[in-house]
């Protein structure tokens, strides 16, 4: 049976029993209080798309972290993306390429939302474990004017469970079949009367990962930590409230279980897209004949193809790239089509995961994900005669270490200690330290009559230092089609491949030919780079409520917000540096074929750690060479210094290296030096809402509302590393969204059926999203730029039902939430020169793209509109049925199916491959009494193995680099080579898991 035909059948028989039992016996459902205005109101009260989740629900389900928490909801959906960091949340449709996420993250109305710096998503701290949690609130839709500066189409707030007036303690534990662990105590209660009450919570857990890494033999995935909170409230008479909280959280996260998806079809560039231009010399992609080495009787075509047939030929490549094919095609061009996925993901049980392994503790994994999180807040209410004045204060500090295989390409060689055979890695490595303090004073009305106001100002901000270790080396399987003005091939042996893994290169420890031991490449890494980011918000809101009639409310509320981002990078010496900081490229570039007899012969960088050092100085302006060939007819001596960037001359550093290397000593590689530059950006917007609310009884309300929503430009910290802080590449603009809601809240039944509902219309402008642009040397390189337009419609319809007291001597509820998308970018061109993104789009049109030294080139004009919005499935459906019954004395039995279906979603904007729909069933059974709880549970009740997640990554370790093109400044020549090919790898799903929950409570807080 299909994952449609399961989902209907399961649902129904679930709620078989619920739908037979007579109106008549019918049971209330419970009053659900929540904050979603900033105030306590009953959810049936508030004219907003809300969801709320329960301490008792958070618990029995084991929700751990907004992952888990997504699960229960048909509007969210998280998503990891390459890296621990790139983490990121998908609501109504929308899931954020690049910037900050769609979503704001509150943890006792304080804004805690992040961005990754070294990468893309919500940072580390957007899916931390939840530690004491009372309630979670999830809102939908612009939220802005009441929760500022991240809700840009919602917010999450993670309510904290208070002191309680009496004395009361418990202890929670958590144990799986598969050696996962946890263990949660509280104690509560007052000590001082109202003066002073305090809670303190613990909690430890030590949960193994699922999967294996092939490479290494360890497991994947696993995570351990500890934490604890201490929270404090206290009253002064009858109108002065404090309640601190201080939390403290360590943890320790293998790398994810992240499998590559093997290249599976070659997409071909558009004819367009390789024709010369009428009155222009170059094609957007072209091969000229001086680009290839002579070869007897063969169009550049033809030689191409006979190359790579000879590289081809090797067995140890067949055997490591069988399933990415020849790249090479058969017209005159140097490429015609592109390796790519396409397609649906496939299912876990079909994938392999084989991730590099650490080169510095040979035959282990990476670490992973070290965090040390301290959360502080005070929270001030002051209640006035009708109006109450409320203070949050929130300070956080994030000291974070992230060490992991970013090509997520391992080759498994059990010959070798370092058990990886890959001939290129990428080494993720980056400490970052966060910090963030936040201040919001509210005033808020209390008035009898028809007016209250609400009126507030908020000051956020965030100090993230970066410092990336991070290293791509490529020791080899290269091509190389590179020449000189002259128009004569460059240097002897350009085009070459070798096999040799790159590994011990990095961590050395093995004979050269002289037979010297070399302690490795990593000794000579640069300094760290930075790619630091500060942000500084201001804003001031306020809300209008009038109520029309008894039943008729307006409300007006909106925010101005100031923000200044400053984003400090590195800014290469030399425009077309490769690899960036820190990077090694070790061959295919100019002076270092791929070759065997390059590499390690007499001459070569690895014939001793002399020649390795002569490949780190690489240019000698004295000589005029680049690791012994003669650049003479690539650049001049002098035109090397003319091309240091304008800000880098005024740092001393940099001042000082170059007058020592014109004076021939401590010479540098210019493929990656740098001088540290800053830039920065000041946005200022206005975000309005209107809502008019119709209370028909007190157990309805009906509403409409309309909101503008923008979220503020920036700086991709990303890209620091491939292009450097160049404000042409790293800037992108706001995105902007206007949106038309009707929904309403309706209980019936005397209360025991509750339906909740949102019909809406989002209109998008200047979305965000990645794409290419030309790097200052002409490289095509990833930016975000924002797409003219997109459009969501969208359904949401939640029901709860509490019927029967007595049917099969128990109580039933059923709850069914479900969510309609409608996704489509109306108008989305790029100007780009990327073979990777003109073959994915399909069509090309004519155009020029000017870079920020004025290099200009012909480029393609690339169309995706009418495609959908990445990430966003059209249908989304969240079921639960509970049924309980007494059984003797005060135990009371329970049992709760959870049931999860999500349709298919694409994993990019080009459309060209998908995630399959998934289903997902949870059960739990288990017997509570006054003070015991104890649960059996099965997650994924049908161990259904279907990906939910995958991700593009750079891919600089799991193809072979098909070649490197280089513009020269006068723009005379160009050489043209393929790009790497963009790879993706898809984390694989929990299997289904047997476990049990124990909670005993102490005192007050018996159940």
């Amino acid at each position: 049976m299909n994952h449609s035909g399961r989902l209907v059948s399961a649902l129904l028989a679930a709620s078989l029993p619920a739908l037979m039992m007579p109106a008549e016996l019918f049971a209330q459902i419970e009053e659900i209080t929540v904050t979603a205005r900033r105030v306590e109101e009953r959810l049936t009260d508030v004219p907003i798309a809300v969801e709320a989740f329960s301490s008792q629900a958070i618990e029995r389900r084991g929700l751990r972290n907004i992952a888990d928490l997504t699960q229960q909801s048909a509007s969210l959906v998280f998503d990891q993306g390459a890296v621990s960091s790139d983490t990121r949340i998908s609501i109504r449709g929308l899931s954020p390429s690049r910037g900050r996420q769609n979503a704001a993250l509150l943890v006792d109305g304080i804004d805690v939302s992040s961005e990754a710096i070294s990468s893309s998503g919500g940072s580390i701290l957007l899916n931390q474990r939840l530690l004491d949690i009372e309630r979670i609130e999830v809102l939908k839709g612009p939220q802005i004017a009441l929760y500022g500066r991240s809700a840009f189409n919602g917010a999450i707030q993670f309510v904290t469970k208070d002191p309680t007036e009496e004395f009361e303690a418990g202890i929670n534990t958590d144990i799986n079949v598969k050696d996962q662990y946890s263990l949660t105590g509280f104690i509560s209660g007052p000590i001082l009367g109202d003066a002073l009450r305090v809670r303190l919570n613990a909690s430890w857990w030590d949960e193994e990962g699922f999967y294996r890494n092939s490479v290494s033999g360890a497991k994947l995935g696993g995570d351990k930590g500890y934490g604890f909170s201490l929270t404090t409230l206290s009253r002064f008479g009858d109108s002065l409230t404090l309640r601190g909280r201080a939390e403290f959280t360590n943890a320790r996260s293998q790398p994810a279980a992240e499998a590559f998806i093997p290249f599976n079809t070659l997409l071909a560039v558009p004819e367009e897209a390789l024709t010369v231009r009428p009155g222009d010399s170059r094609a957007v992609l072209e091969c000229l004949p001086r680009t290839i080495l002579a070869l007897p009787n063969a169009t550049p075509g033809s030689a191409l193809e006979n190359l790579a047939n000879e590289l081809w030929a090797s067995e140890a490549l067949q055997a490591r790239y069988e399933l990415i094919g020849s790249v090479i095609g058969d017209g005159p061009h140097c490429q015609s089509v592109v390796p790519f996925f396409t397609g649906q993901v496939p299912d876990a049980r079909d994938l392999t995961v084989a991730l590099g392994t650490n080169p510095f503790n040979p035959g282990r994994d990476f670490a992973g994900v070290e965090s040390d999180t301290i959360r502080l807040s005070l929270v001030a209410t002051w209640e006035l005669d009708r109006a109450t004045l409320t203070s949050w204060t929130g300070y956080t500090r994030d000291d974070s270490t992230e060490s992991l295989d970013q090509g997520k390409f391992g080759v498994l060689d059990l010959t070798s200690p370092f058990r990886d055979r890959n001939v290129n890695t990428f080494l993720f490595d980056n400490e970052k330290l966060t910090k963030q303090f936040s201040q919001e004073l509210r005033f808020r009305t209390e008035f009898d009559g028809p007016i209250n106001i609400t009126l507030g100002g908020l000051y956020w901000a965030e100090d993230v230092k970066n410092d990336s270790f991070s290293n791509p080396i490529q020791a080899a399987g290269s091509y190389c089609f590179f020449f000189s003005q002259t128009g004569g091939p460059f240097g002897p042996g350009c085009a070459g491949w070798t096999d040799f893994p790159v590994q011990p290169l990095i961590a050395g420890g093995f004979d050269f030919l002289d037979g010297t031991p070399y302690d490795g490449i990593q000794q000579y890494r640069q300094q760290p780079s930075p790619a630091d980011r500060d942000t500084r918000h201001r804003s001031i809101y306020g809300m209008l409520e009038f109520d029309m009639t008894d039943s008729v409310t307006l409300t007006a509320e909106g925010r101005w917000s100031v923000e200044t981002v400053a984003a400090r990078g590195p800014r290469f010496l030399f425009p077309g540096a490769n690899g960036g900081p820190g990077g090694q490229t070790l061959c295919g570039v100019p002076g270092r074929p791929c070759t065997e007899d390059w590499l390690f012969g007499p001459n070569g960088p690895f014939a001793s750690q002399a020649s390795f050092e002569q490949l780190l100085d690489l240019w000698n302006p004295v000589t005029n060479q680049v690791a012994g060939a003669d650049l003479t007819g690539f650049y001049a001596g002098q035109q090397l210094l003319d091309l240091v960037p304008d800000v880098c001359r005024n740092d001393p550093a940099t001042q000082q290296r170059i007058a020592e290397a014109e004076a021939g000593i401590n010479r540098f590689d210019f493929f990656n030096p740098y001088c540290v530059q800053t830039l920065d950006r000041r946005d200022s917007w206005f975000t309005p809402k209107l809502t008019l609310a119709w209370k028909p009884t007190d157990d309805s309300l009906l509403y409409a509302s309309w909101s503008r929503a923008e979220k503020p430009g920036g700086f991709s910290t990303l890209t620091f590393g491939a292009s450097g802080l160049v404000r042409d590449l790293a800037n992108f603009e706001p995105e902007k969204m206007t949106v038309y809601e009707i929904g309403g809240n309706v209980a019936v039944l005397d209360r025991t059926l509750r339906f909740n509902g949102a019909v809406f219309f989002q209109d998008y402008t200047d979305k965000q999203v990645l794409a290419q642009a030309l790097s200052p040397d002409g490289r095509p390189v990833s930016r975000i730029v924002n797409a003219s337009s997109a459009e969501v419609w969208g359904v949401e319809v939640e029901g709860n039902w509490r019927p029967l007291t007595e049917f099969l001597g128990g109580n039933w509820g059923v709850s069914l939430s479900y969510t309609w998308l409608d996704t489509v970018y109306n108008a989305y061109t790029d100007a780009t020169t990327s073979e990777n993104n003109i073959a994915l789009a399909g069509n090309c049109g004519p155009a020029n793209v000017t870079n920020e030294v004025g290099i200009v080139r012909p480029a393609c004009l690339v169309d995706y509109s009418g495609n959908r919005l990445e990430k966003a499935p059209r249908h989304a459906i969240v079921n639960n049925v509970t049924y309980t019954r007494p059984i003797g004395g005060d135990a009371e039995l329970f049992i709760s199916v959870d049931n999860q279906w999500t349709d298919r979603r694409f994993l990019e904007f080009s459309n060209e491959s998908f995630l399959a729909a998934y289903w997902n069933t949870d059960l739990q059974i288990g017997v509570q009494t006054g003070r015991w709880e104890i649960l059996g549970y099965v997650s994924n009740l049908f161990d259904d193995t279907t990906v939910r997640s995958a991700s593009s990554s750079p891919g600089l370790s799991c193809c072979f680099q098909l070649g490197v093109a280089v513009s020269l400044p006068t723009g005379s020549s160009e050489g043209s080579g393929a790009e790497v090919p963009i790879p993706k790898a898809a984390f694989l799903p929990p299997p289904r898991v047997i476990g049990a929950r124990i909670a005993y409570r102490f005192g007050a807080a018996a159940l």
